[in-house]
C-alpha cells in the first residue's frame, strides 16, 4: 500500500500465508501451500518459490540473518535455509515441531523458538565456523 494516498501499489496471489517481513529489498512470506517465498519489494513479482516437505506442516514465520532465513515447520524442525537457493544449511529438531515464528536478538545473533511443546530455545548463529561442520549439529 501507498503510506500516503493508501492505494494498492501491486498484489500478489499465492494462497493463504502467515506473518509478512521484509528485508534488503524483499519480501518473505510462508504460504499455507507449505512454501517458502521471497517477493521482490518493488514489483510485486515473484523472484523464489521454494517448497517445502509435505510431512512436516506448515512454515512459520521467519528471522532474517544476512542471506539466510530461519522458520520452524509445524510438525519438522528449525530450517536455516539460503534465502536466495533455498538450500537447507542446517535444521534443529525441538521435538514436535514449531508454530511460532523464531526471534533474532540484534548484535548477538541467537536465534530464540519456543517448541510445540512449550520449550524455549536459544540457537546462535555465530559461534561456530561454518565451512568446517553444521551449525547446530545437524541433528536429522
Amino acid at each position: 500500500l501507498n503510506k500516503a494516498t493508501g492505494e494498492t501499489i501491486w498484489q500478489l496471489s499465492e494462497g493463504g500465508s502467515a506473518q509478512v517481513i521484509s528485508s534488503s529489498g524483499d519480501e518473505v512470506f510462508y504460504s499455507s501451500e507449505n512454501a517458502v517465498m521471497v517477493v521482490d519489494m518493488a514489483s510485486g513479482k515473484l523472484k523464489h518459490k521454494y517448497p517445502m516437505p509435505k510431512n512436516m506442516g506448515i512454515p512459520t514465520g521467519s528471522a532474517v540473518y544476512n542471506s539466510w532465513l530461519v522458520f520452524g515447520l509445524s510438525e519438522g524442525p528449525v530450517v536455516l535455509m539460503e534465502k536466495d537457493s533455498g538450500k537447507w544449511v542446517d535444521t534443529f529438531f525441538p521435538g514436535r515441531g514449531i508454530s511460532a515464528r523464531p526471534s533474532l536478538e540484534q548484535g548477538t545473533n541467537d536465534i530464540y523458538i519456543v517448541s510445540n511443546q512449550a520449550n524455549l530455545y536459544k540457537l546462535s548463529l555465530s559461534k561456530r565456523d561454518r565451512s568446517k561442520e553444521f551449525l547446530w549439529g545437524n541433528n536429522r
